[in-house]
């Protein structure tokens, strides 16, 4: 009975998979539903990072599906995306630990450089801080955040390299990036306020 089960599941897929190459996106989307939540376990549990799991699977399908004709069938549909998935989610891991090493000093090499570099997203709390003791601040309020929104943010305001370049360098998305770099910095002035705030309490 299983094999017959299995046999006819097989089959399914192969019908599926015929169908997806001839241009049917209901019958690949089928594919995909099937095999969707395997996938982004399988990118969580190289990243640990449930949003870049995500991202990096939505990636992965659109992959696939422009690799369709490349798939020979030796394997399952969901092995074969399994293994893009992989693939994917190890380089996007390493291209993250390159750029987590990137240094807050080096970022922040001077506290002139780095008020009037981040002045788009500080403002008000920045007029409440001494330069010095405010690029300390921003440094550690910075080395805070998730490095998920830290990277995009340091190479945005502070290295002021462009969107569609921080995307291609991180394999994301222009969208994704922007999504970031709005938490990043929402986080950022929220932590900021917050530093202010103390600020203020201590000195009255």
């Amino acid at each position: 009975m299983l094999h017959e089960d299995s046999c006819s599941i097989n089959q399914c897929e192969r019908t599926l998979v015929s169908l997806a190459k001839s241009g049917d996106e209901a019958a690949f989307g089928e594919l995909v539903s099937r095999c969707y939540p395997s996938c982004k376990r399988l990118a969580a549990s190289i990243l640990h990072d449930l949003a870049e799991a995500e991202d990096v699977t939505q990636i992965c399908c659109v992959t696939a599906h422009r690799a369709l004709h490349h798939f020979r069938e030796e394997c399952s549909f969901a092995t074969w995306l399994g293994r893009i998935v992989v693939n994917k989610a190890r380089c996007v891991l390493r291209l993250r630990r390159r750029h987590t090493m990137v240094s807050i000093d080096e970022a922040l090499p001077l506290p002139s450089r780095a008020y009037s570099q981040s002045d788009a997203f500080l403002r008000d709390p920045e007029q409440q801080m001494s330069t010095r003791q405010g690029c300390i601040i921003l440094s550690r309020e910075i080395a805070l955040i998730p490095p998920i929104f830290r990277n995009i943010l340091i190479l945005r305001e502070l290295r002021e390299i462009p969107l569609r370049e921080i995307a291609s360098q991180l394999k994301l998305t222009v969208p994704t990036v922007k999504s970031r770099l709005f938490r990043g910095r929402k986080e950022l002035r929220a932590r900021l306020l917050k530093c202010c705030g103390a600020r203020d309490l201590l000195a009255s």
